[in-house]
This record gives C-alpha cells, sequence and structure tokens, in this order.
C-alpha cells in the first residue's frame, strides 16, 4: 500500500468552489480528485 502524505495547499475561493464541485460531480473524494487532476496534468505535460 503507498504511504500517504499529509499536505497542506491554499487556494482561491473559486478554485476551492470548483474542487468541490469535481469532487461532487464525479462522486469521489476531494483528495481524489486532486490525486485524478495532477496526474492527468502531467500526462498531459508529459511529466514523469
Amino acid at each position: 500500500m503507498e504511504t500517504k502524505l499529509l499536505t497542506s495547499v491554499r487556494l482561491s475561493a473559486e478554485a476551492k468552489r470548483l474542487f468541490a464541485l469535481l469532487a461532487n460531480t464525479l462522486s469521489i473524494s476531494q483528495s481524489a480528485a486532486l490525486e485524478m487532476a495532477i496526474r492527468a496534468m502531467a500526462k498531459r505535460e508529459g511529466v514523469q
């Protein structure tokens, strides 16, 4: 099992609103939505 790390970030009010809506729309936790967004962006940008 992968180790989870406690991380803190600051978001604008609009980013926080969109973040919550995205997680709710996908019926996943905000943590899962953030993981998916990071992985999708990394893949799109060719970051490994």
